[in-house]
């Protein structure tokens, strides 16, 4: 993804799904910090700032950018910010728990899934599958808020700026665009979120291809366990 590949798979959403499960990742084997290639020309950059990225004309906020957002949530507000345990590592499945600085018991959960795919318009279907994943959170979580890092068009999607409405790409609802607002960010049917309800101490999760979910418990409890389905 480094090399000269093409910018739909470099710079797409699918290089924002690889952002994030590379950064909660190394904070769950101790890393403290990443740098993300920032330069122009770069594709898989968040953001390009004039005409010189592959598949720019301009400015631009790129496909991947969403990861950033959805990074900076998952971490949390200063001061709430504790361990990271990773619960999942399947080759196409991941998930993370954060516990509370304070309280050391869960209070969200980063699950993302990684099998690939994108919208194909040469298909005679683009049928998208999705995995269920069930959360072992405990009787004392009551239920729990999803937000979702997603994309109608997929994996390949450039983002607003660079593919269009179509390939939009969006994290809780919200989007960004350096055409729209410069990139300050904006939402379209305000913020998007579900909440679920927990039965006997467990809460199941549907995370479509491509696309990741943000779990946030309502009553902290921990431990935390998942099983995919």
């Amino acid at each position: 993804a480094i090399g000269n590949s093409p910018p739909d798979f470099a710079g797409g959403f699918g290089a924002g799904m690889w952002a994030v499960d590379i950064h909660l990742k190394a904070m769950s084997i101790g890393i403290k910090q990443i740098t993300n290639t920032q330069e122009p020309t770069a594709t898989h950059g968040f953001w390009v700032p004039d005409n010189s990225g592959p598949q720019t004309t301009g400015p631009a906020v790129q496909g991947q950018f969403p990861a950033a957002a959805f990074i900076t949530d998952f971490v949390g507000k200063e001061g709430s910010l504790g361990k990271i345990h990773q619960l999942l590592g399947d080759t196409l499945l991941s998930a993370y728990a954060m516990y509370d600085l304070k309280s050391e018991h869960a209070s969200r959960i980063a699950v993302l899934n990684l099998k690939e795919w994108h919208y194909d318009a040469n298909a005679t279907n683009n049928v998208r599958g999705n995995t269920t994943v069930m959360f072992n959170v405990g009787s004392e979580t009551q239920s729990v808020v999803v937000q979702r890092m997603r994309s109608d068009y997929g994996a390949y999607a450039l983002g607003f700026d660079n593919g269009g409405p179509e390939q939009n790409t969006s994290w809780a609802g919200e989007q960004w665009s350096y055409r729209v607002d410069e990139g300050k960010g904006h939402f379209l049917n305000g913020p998007q979120s579900e909440t679920l309800q927990v039965t006997n101490g467990t809460v199941e999760v549907v995370v479509p291809d491509t696309e990741a979910v943000m779990v946030s418990l309502q009553r902290h409890v921990a431990p935390v366990s998942a099983s995919s389905c």
